[in-house]
């Protein structure tokens, strides 16, 4: 698994904004507080998220198990008629894929 802590990414927004101080810690990480609306953001936190993706979608990282089961039972509820149908659609009567 690859995981990344909150106090490693509160280390690393400190460690640049002492290299750059004139930028905000809060722009490259802010930890999400429990009570408040709003989830943990900034420039490191989406970075790791887009890393995440690219190496999953490489086939580099694999989900988790329980990550697996979640999206299983996502692509089960959506039903294989579904699937079928858009299958059906993404072609046209002239042999062109409107899905590339």
């Amino acid at each position: 698994m690859f995981r990344i802590t909150k106090e490693t990414f509160i280390q690393l927004a400190a460690e640049i904004h002492e290299i750059f101080p004139s930028e905000p810690v809060s722009a490259y990480y802010t930890p999400y507080v429990s009570g408040q609306r709003t989830g943990a953001k900034g420039k490191l936190l989406d970075h790791y998220r887009y890393l995440k993706t690219e190496l999953w979608k490489d086939g580099i990282l694999m989900l988790s198990e329980a990550q697996e089961k979640n999206q299983k039972r996502k692509l089960d509820s959506f039903g294989d008629d579904a699937v079928d149908d858009l299958h059906a659609g993404a072609n046209l009567d002239d042999g062109e894929s409107r899905l590339e």
